[in-house]
């Protein structure tokens, strides 16, 4: 058997090796792609399909305990749990697609759900090593995380982003400098760690322009690399002097 199957490399090799010669190369390249790309596709197709019934384990269980205690004949009770995994796989399909803009719709229940915390404390009681602001997560694994903060009347924030990723219930201390732009470049303004957000509400109001917040767009992906976009508004309360953030 082994020295069968190695005829038919060394033929196959041969005759690859005279279609090159004949200027046919693509009868050698494109059985190769097609492969490759068939293998991609059928491996991304059964991940998602098995990640989902994973997260739906339960609700498998659940559909298909009265099947397991079905004292009918067998032939029955296999057609049904045939049937009940049928109907998840189908849906596990259109619950994993990717909207038209990017945006993951449905499958919600993992889904990263970041956001940003401030708190007034902490920027008080450690002024030099930070800002208040933590990024935090109520849902699945996040990765690749970016801060896009707006820019109002010429100021923005600059924030690192973290350098790992988020997991649900983690609390990232987000570094902050508060900068201003000019002629498209961006110049820190300086001051203390801590003090970066309250100079940004005081910059806005001189301006006329801290009623309205600052809004923080944040974009990660999931493990499966679908992306997400959330935002925070940072806001400044002029009657209690403190800052807070609304989840948008």
């Amino acid at each position: 058997m082994e020295a069968t199957k190695e005829r038919r490399l060394v033929a196959w090799w041969q005759e690859s090796l005279a279609n090159i010669r004949k200027g046919k190369w693509w009868l050698v390249i494109v059985p190769v792609g097609l492969w490759l790309v068939s293998g991609l596709a059928e491996d991304r197709f059964f991940h998602s399909i098995n990640h989902f019934l994973d997260e739906h384990a339960p609700d498998l269980l659940a559909r298909v305990r009265p099947i397991l205690t079905f004292k009918g004949p067998l032939g029955l009770a296999i057609i049904g749990f045939t049937a009940v995994l049928l109907i998840l796989i189908v849906h596990a399909y259109f619950e994993t697609r990717t909207g038209k803009h990017g945006i993951v719709q449905g499958a919600v229940e993992n889904a990263p759900r970041l956001f940003l915390e401030y708190s007034n404390t902490i920027a008080a009681q450690y002024g030099m090593t930070y800002s208040g602001l933590s990024l935090k997560n109520d849902g699945g694994r996040a990765f690749n995380v970016d801060f896009e903060p707006e820019v109002r009347a010429s100021y923005t924030l600059l924030l690192e982003n973290p350098t790992r990723s988020i997991d649900r219930g983690d609390e990232y201390a987000v570094h902050v400098r508060l900068c201003e732009q000019i002629k498209g470049a961006l110049h820190p303004v300086g001051g203390m760690l801590s003090g970066q957000i309250q100079t940004l509400f005081d910059r806005l109001s001189g301006e006329g322009e801290a009623d309205n917040g600052f809004t923080v767009t944040i974009k990660c992906v999931d493990y499966e690399q679908r992306p997400f976009v959330a935002r925070t508004i940072l806001k400044w309360d002029r009657w209690t002097k403190q800052i807070r953030c609304e989840r948008v």
